[in-house]
């Protein structure tokens, strides 16, 4: 999985954000065209994020298991070299 596919899809939409239209809630993974996230969660009509790559996603709201699985291939390959 290239991690550089993933952008931040969230339930909710803050529209008070000084920088404008942000998640709200947990942000987690999910790519284009997909009804689920990285972890798993049924995403269908939440609000994708198209400027926010899931790598940018603040850590502090960013879902722990979306993280995990995109981070999975990464150790693999320092394991196998």
């Amino acid at each position: 999985m290239d991690p550089n596919l993933w952008i931040v899809t969230a339930r909710f939409i803050d529209t008070r954000h000084p920088l404008g239209r942000q998640p709200f809630g947990t942000s987690h993974a999910r790519r284009s065209g997909f009804d689920y996230t990285a972890c798993g969660e049924v995403a269908a009509g939440w609000p994708m994020f198209w400027h926010l790559a899931f790598d940018d996603a603040d850590a502090s709201s960013a879902c722990r298991a979306c993280a995990n699985v995109l981070s999975a291939p990464i150790r693999r390959r320092r394991v196998a070299v």
